[in-house]
């Protein structure tokens, strides 16, 4: 076991006096895509994100809204007649009483 470590003692000196790599540059197409992904602000591994289906969401829920607040309205405007009538026929029948 002594050998050994020796051995790999030799190896990690050897290791470490070889000469590093020069660094390369980015090829142009790798360096565009990193610039227009930075200046997006965006994570480029973020395919989804909650907050525009929150906000179509939102979107969605209000249209409705405002749909079933104009049918109900028109509703009440074709039938202004109506809206008396049943308390009306109440009142005849406990008077008859």
């Amino acid at each position: 076991m002594n050998s050994m470590n020796r051995d790999l003692d030799r190896l990690l000196r050897a290791a470490a006096t070889a000469p590093e790599p020069e660094p390369q540059a980015l090829p142009f197409a790798v360096e565009a895509r990193v610039l227009a992904q930075w200046r997006r602000g965006g994570a480029p591994d973020a395919w989804f994100s909650v907050l525009p289906v929150l906000r179509r969401g939102l979107a969605c829920a209000c249209v409705l809204t405002l749909a079933v607040l104009a049918l109900s309205l028109r509703q009440i405007n074709q039938t202004p007649n109506d809206e008396l009538a049943f308390p009306g026929v109440v009142v005849n029948l406990v008077s008859m009483r």
